[in-house]
């Protein structure tokens, strides 16, 4: 039951995600239980990292973890420890599109 319900607010997430990033965004098979994004923006005129941030999705819950810098711009699916999709951004994803508890 929980895995079910993680999936599934895994799947909205991700899809409102792609809404709001024009479509950058968009819905993966989990697998695993839990997931792990991570979310790089770049000012692209400057060529430096703005943002890294880290979300866990575990028992239906997404929560912020902190994490450093990278130069560009991409979204990386962890299941479990394993790195699984590792998706280049066309346009940076809002920081609003998620949930975030820090």
């Amino acid at each position: 039951m929980v895995r079910k319900t993680a999936r599934n607010l895994f799947f909205g997430v991700s899809l409102l995600a792609g809404v709001l990033a024009g479509g950058a965004f968009h819905a993966i098979r989990v697998e695993e239980e839990t997931v792990k994004i991570v979310v790089a923006t770049q000012d692209i005129s400057k060529g430096t990292a703005l943002t890294r941030q880290m979300y866990k999705f575990s028992d239906a819950s997404p929560r912020a973890l902190p994490s450093n810098p990278i130069p560009f711009d991409r979204i990386e699916y962890y299941v479990g420890k394993r790195l699984r999709y590792d998706v280049v951004l066309n346009e940076p994803l809002r920081q609003d599109s998620f949930e975030r508890n820090e």
